[in-house]
């Protein structure tokens, strides 16, 4: 109850705090700044009026009917015209399930990207502690069953590079990322790459901040078992897996917003599995993990979220993932501090 209560106190204060009617000096310096970002912004035509679409009386951006010339502006730069360094600090957890083997992980991730020419290149660094409850059926000479439970504690460190970019109202996401995975229990040490290509397109739903962006993911993991420290487990894993779905994201105001994403999942090529379900971190805290069995699976994805700005160089956001298929359930969250300089 008092989670809820300081959830709801935050968001009232997110809001209100969103709602603050700017300075004159602080319009003014997001003017020249919009003017200066447009001026240098290839193949995109100079607004007729910076002052109708950034104005004391409406707080919204740019007009989002707007978007097909101004959607980096819009949807993505905001205030980082004179701010081309990014910083997130992310602490995630979460819960997974997939029948015989469940448990939770926690941990943290740091992600810098810098604006080159108005296109961002970052790389993050993750780590994740997993705590797997295992449970076995074995058979005895009366052929009645026991269930016997085994506890896995893993290690992962994960190290990626990625970009996010639009042109016009097309952003492309990609991002590659090496992980590498030690049990405390055993001997065993992985090596986990993985790989995604996003692509989307930006509608405007009206003039009031409303976007939906249809959008498509491939996802590609790449297990090598180094060492198996005594786990039935094979030497390579590979699982290949499309997304399909949309994301709509609702400003309110310059300082707040939240998106709803929901996705369906289909995998494309399995080889082999992982009974430990090792964790792939993407750049927003978002959590996937390899495959318990090499069946090929539909997956219900949805991911929710709000960010409030709380100064011009600080952003605090809440992101919640979940994923539900046959015999796999997997509920997580993160909080994010983001810092512009």
């Amino acid at each position: 109850m008092r989670k809820m209560k300081f959830l709801i106190l935050f968001l009232s204060f997110c809001i209100a705090h969103a709602q603050t009617p700017n300075t004159t000096q602080n319009i003014a310096q997001e003017n020249a700044h919009a003017k200066n970002f447009l001026s240098n912004t290839p193949n995109q035509t100079q607004p007729s009026s910076i002052s109708s679409s950034i104005s004391p009386t409406h707080s919204t951006m740019i007009d989002s009917s707007q978007l097909d010339r101004y959607s980096y502006y819009t949807y993505r730069y905001n205030t980082r015209s004179d701010k081309p360094n990014d910083i997130h600090l992310i602490a995630l957890g979460g819960i997974a399930d997939n029948n015989a083997l469940n448990g939770f992980y926690s941990g943290f991730l740091f992600d810098y990207d810098h604006l080159i020419d108005q296109y961002p290149l970052g790389f993050t660094f993750a780590y994740t502690f997993q705590s797997h409850n295992q449970s076995n059926r074995q058979s005895n000479q009366s052929n009645s069953q026991s269930r016997t439970n085994t506890t896995t504690n893993l290690h992962n460190a994960q190290l990626a590079l990625y970009t996010d970019i639009f042109i016009g109202a097309n952003q492309i996401q990609a991002e590659i990322s090496q992980g590498f995975n030690f049990s405390e229990n055993s001997a065993l040490v992985t090596t986990l790459t993985n790989a995604y290509l996003k692509y989307g397109y930006v509608f405007a739903l009206n003039s009031h901040g409303s976007f939906i962006q249809p959008l498509g993911r491939v996802n590609v993991y790449f297990l090598y078992n180094i060492s198996k420290g005594g786990f039935n487990i094979p030497d390579l894993a590979l699982n290949t897996n499309l997304d399909i779905g949309f994301q709509y994201k609702q400003f309110i105001s310059q300082q707040f917003y939240f998106y709803v994403t929901p996705l369906l999942r289909q995998d494309i090529a399995v080889l082999d599995s992982d009974v430990l379900m090792r964790p792939i971190i993407d750049k927003n805290g978002s959590i996937d993990f390899t495959l318990p069995d090499n069946k090929y699976r539909t997956y219900g994805v949805l991911q929710a979220g709000f960010l409030c700005s709380l100064s011009t160089h600080t952003t605090l956001s809440l992101h919640f993932n979940g994923k539900l298929a046959y015999h796999m359930m997997h509920l997580g969250g993160n909080l994010t501090l983001g810092i512009l300089f």
